[in-house]
């Protein structure tokens, strides 16, 4: 109980601090051959606006998508479409998944892939704030369609046993854990590549959205977890492999791209990812913020107005 009530605190205090992002002028959607998928909570509308907005700014053109809940309340989706003037918006439950599962997130990744046929998509989540002066890294590998991921500590892309027999070290009984352990055991294992990569941030080539790779991963994925395969996490570990198995990817370098805290200073860290309840522990991702939107976005309405 306890817990709870700190979490709820600690997000009405964040709120709090991040508000002022519905008082910053709105961003116009720039057309180009990529687009920006987000999941969007209907609890995350603050949030949201802050990661596309600081993102957009730096990245300067691209299609935008919200993947939102038919439930949603209507003002709240307002907000979204007022503040990212052209943005797309996806009903979740009308994203076709094809005998795949709903829930955690699996939606999301097969809507991705099904928009590779004709153009690149970032993934963005909400939880998210770019800080940095550019994002080049991202749009290098955007422009010349080389798929990306990011992760702590400059993990490598590496070949699904070689993942697995990393796992074994760990005795976390996390499910994304659980089904690396696995991989020493897939086919081909020693062929097929994965890295353990963040959903915060991931870029997905154009042309790199194989469903039957997608069906082979799933599919041994069931069998691995027997009961598990449900759990939230999943979806994780098959974009992870996806965006490995790409014809060409690049990790994105640490700790320019890191989860909160991290190991860099503002001067070095271009993006955080705030996971989970992280991003209320030190008041930092709501200091941060506030003082973004104080600073840059409120300076772009400025300017927009003169």
């Amino acid at each position: 109980m306890f817990y709870n009530l700190k979490r709820r605190m600690g997000r009405w205090r964040l709120e709090r601090s991040i508000h002022g992002v519905f008082e910053t002028p709105p961003i116009r959607v720039s057309s180009a051959p990529w687009a920006v998928v987000s999941m969007v909570g209907d609890a995350d509308i603050a949030m949201y606006l802050l990661a596309i907005k600081t993102f957009y700014r730096k990245l300067g053109a691209g299609k935008i998508v919200a993947i939102v809940s038919r439930n949603m309340k209507e003002d709240d989706l307002d907000k979204i479409k007022y503040h990212v003037s052209g943005i797309e918006i996806q009903i979740i439950d009308e994203i076709e998944v094809s005998g795949y599962q709903r829930g955690g997130c699996w939606e999301r990744l097969i809507y991705i892939l099904n928009r590779l046929d004709h153009e690149f998509v970032i993934q963005l989540d909400c939880d998210t704030i770019t800080i940095g002066n550019d994002i080049d890294e991202i749009i290098k590998r955007v422009e010349s369609n080389v798929s990306f991921a990011y992760a702590d500590g400059n993990r490598p892309v590496m070949s699904m046993a070689a993942a697995g027999i990393e796992a074994r070290l760990s005795k976390s009984n996390y499910v994304g854990l659980a089904l690396e352990r696995s991989f020493c055991d897939w086919p081909k294992a020693d062929h097929l590549m994965y890295c353990r990569g963040s959903a915060a941030i991931a870029g997905f080539a154009k042309g790199s959205g194989d469903l039957n790779s997608l069906e082979f991963f799933y599919t041994n994925m069931k069998m691995s977890l027997q009961d598990r395969w449900q759990e939230w996490g999943t979806e994780q570990c098959a974009s992870n492999f996806m965006i490995a198995n790409s014809a060409n990817v690049s990790m994105l370098p640490f700790p320019a791209y890191a989860t909160y805290p991290g190991c860099g200073s503002d001067r070095e860290v271009k993006m955080f990812h705030f996971l989970g309840s992280v991003r209320y522990r030190d008041g930092y991702y709501g200091r941060k913020g506030k003082a973004i939107i104080n600073g840059e976005l409120r300076t772009e309405s400025r300017r927009i107005a003169g």
